[in-house]
């Protein structure tokens, strides 16, 4: 079979066109496909896909009827997100590898998918960056509710997350899971939007956290968080919660740096070290929260035992 790229279109449930090499068996799959999806257009990359494309031809669902159009891309090398499926305004994307297409919950999926198309869908994104992840993130589909715009993208971990968390799904509508050694956990509420970039931190930590930060959400607008040492941003994370009584539009965390903003008012505060006293860094945080209530922005610099402040401009009114 050639491995050249092949693309076949479809117009009013028939196959009006076939460029590039396809052999006798996958062309009659091809034809009988064809009147489900109406309208469309197939990309084939890869010849070795070929035998996983007889499966997916023979066993693809009935699409939803809110789809008019539909771009379908297979191909054989598995990229960085192995399964990505659009819905956006009665058109349908799927691109997605082998790995997916020989699994018999890919076609659970991609129906669980369908049946949540309705009549206020504008836009739902779904991304499962590996095949593992596929039965997990078929039990997350099920929880989600959509109302007009929708995005996930998940791995394993992501899938996991939103299992023992499945609150995350009313809360957000746009939630995205990265693979990346440093850690790194981005919240955004106004948005609706949560970023998680970890591929090395533990399952349970990254829940702990996670639950944390989202409940402090009720007070901060926009939190990100730098766990290049997830255990003492756990502990800064602890504290915090037990201080926070008003709003705040943004926090940041990591291992040398706290920063609070409120009002375009800045305070920080300095660690020197990672080891500090429990009692001695939730004071200093009640300092710079307090500072920041003031509208007073201020550098705090904490130093073994000491907490000094530096006044970064006067307090505003």
């Amino acid at each position: 079979m050639s491995s050249d790229v092949v693309s076949i279109k479809i117009r009013g449930s028939k196959v009006v066109k076939i460029k590039g090499v396809v052999d006798g068996a996958i062309e009659d799959l091809v034809r009988r496909f064809a009147k489900k999806v109406s309208r469309g257009y197939i990309e084939i990359h890869g010849g070795d896909i070929f035998d996983a494309l007889k499966f997916f031809f023979e066993k693809f669902p009935q699409p939803s009827g809110f789809i008019r159009d539909s771009y379908f891309l297979f191909e054989s090398y598995r990229a960085r997100i192995g399964l990505f499926l659009l819905y956006r305004s009665g058109k349908l994307v799927l691109m997605t590898n082998g790995d997916f297409i020989t699994n018999d919950r890919f076609y659970e999926f991609v129906e669980a998918f369908f049946n949540k198309i309705n009549t206020k869908t504008e836009i739902f994104r779904f991304c499962v960056v590996d095949s593992s992840a596929l039965s997990r993130s078929l039990d997350i589909l099920r929880k989600i509710s959509i109302n007009s715009h929708f995005e996930i993208q998940i791995d394993l971990m992501g899938a996991t997350i939103l299992n023992e968390m499945p609150s995350l799904l009313e809360q957000f509508n746009k939630i995205y899971v990265f693979k990346d050694q440093k850690g790194f956990i981005s919240i955004k509420r106004p948005a609706g939007k949560i970023e998680i970039y970890s591929d090395s931190i533990e399952i349970n930590k990254l829940v702990e956290i996670m639950r944390i930060t989202t409940t402090m959400t009720r007070f901060v607008s926009s939190i990100d968080l730098d766990l290049t040492d997830p255990n003492f941003t756990s502990a800064i994370l602890e504290i915090l919660q037990n201080l926070l009584k008003d709003d705040i539009d943004y926090v940041y965390i990591s291992s040398r740096k706290i920063s609070f903003e409120k009002n375009e008012t800045y305070v920080i505060l300095l660690p020197k070290a990672t080891i500090v006293n429990k009692d001695l860094l939730s004071e200093a945080i009640k300092k710079s929260l307090d500072l920041l209530s003031l509208n007073c922005p201020a550098t705090i610099h904490l130093d073994g035992s000491n907490i000094s402040i530096e006044k970064m401009g006067p307090c505003r009114d």
